[in-house]
């Protein structure tokens, strides 16, 4: 389904009609005056006492570029906590303030990249002091209003989904509860945080139709990145909203991007 070409240890993989096709003909907004407002939790954590992640923070923050290369972003509407800050009180602060500034309208983000774990029965991620495990996570998204989006790009992630979910949540992960996924030195990023941040800079505007472009190409991704099945990575996906939940309300289209060829640097994202 696409063609690629090696130069500079790099596949350069152009998105082919039939891939481009399914994607645009998904709804990915209504003609309707868009009065909502747009906020957003990003966090990241680079560095961990022995446990390096060293591309969390750049993850975010080409994330946060293509928010605000969309018009309905504004920068005072997005808050980055990073590294030292992003204490489990520091994201519960963060949080908060969603909930204090969000109402019953508008779209909020939680985007959390980092190292993540899993005991007998929880999934947690870590903050820069400790554990957050899914059931506090749930409690501290409990007071936001309007339509909530959980992305986790963190080992066991998709063991989130069972406690976060709910009505008017989206929550999307980049791996299923039982894997572990990898920041890549090529990419500067986690497999799953790039192909998002490709989805919506280039293709998609919706997290519905991002998701299902991530997903295709994370898992291509990570299938191409060896032979070693322990690389493969499945992003799960879970959507308690009714209809479509926009992100960006617009972009340029691209037809192709880099794949870092085999033998890339890796990091583990799971403890």
């Amino acid at each position: 389904m696409m063609g690629c070409s090696q130069g500079n240890k790099l596949f350069r993989v152009t998105i082919t009609v039939g891939i481009l096709t399914t994607i645009f003909f998904i709804p990915q907004s209504t003609n309707a005056v868009d009065t909502r407002e747009y906020w957003a939790v990003l966090v990241a954590i680079n560095n961990y006492n022995g446990m390096p992640l060293p591309y969390s923070v750049n993850e975010v923050t080409n994330f946060k570029n293509t928010l605000l290369a969309a018009s309905n972003w504004n920068e005072s509407h997005i808050k980055m906590v990073l590294g030292g800050s992003a204490t489990k009180k520091g994201i519960y602060d963060a949080l908060t303030w969603l909930s204090v500034n969000a109402d019953c309208n508008d779209v909020s983000i939680f985007y959390f990249v980092g190292h993540g774990g899993r005991n007998l029965t929880n999934e947690y991620v870590m903050a820069y002091d400790g554990a957050i495990y899914d059931s506090e996570l749930s409690t501290y998204i409990s007071g936001i209003p309007g339509v909530i989006v959980v992305i986790i790009d963190t080992c066991y992630s998709g063991g989130f989904i069972k406690e976060l979910k709910g009505f008017d949540r989206v929550i999307l992960t980049a791996c299923r509860e039982d894997e572990v996924t990898y920041q890549v030195k090529e990419l500067k990023s986690g497999i799953f945080g790039y192909f998002l941040n490709i989805s919506l800079s280039r293709y998609t505007k919706t997290a519905e139709s991002s998701f299902i472009l991530t997903k295709f190409l994370s898992t291509y991704y990570s299938v191409m990145l060896g032979n070693n099945s322990e690389y493969i990575v499945h992003p799960r996906f879970y959507d308690g909203t009714l209809g479509l939940t926009k992100i960006v309300s617009h972009h340029s289209v691209y037809s192709s991007f880099f794949f870092p060829f085999r033998g890339s640097k890796l990091w583990r994202g799971g403890i």
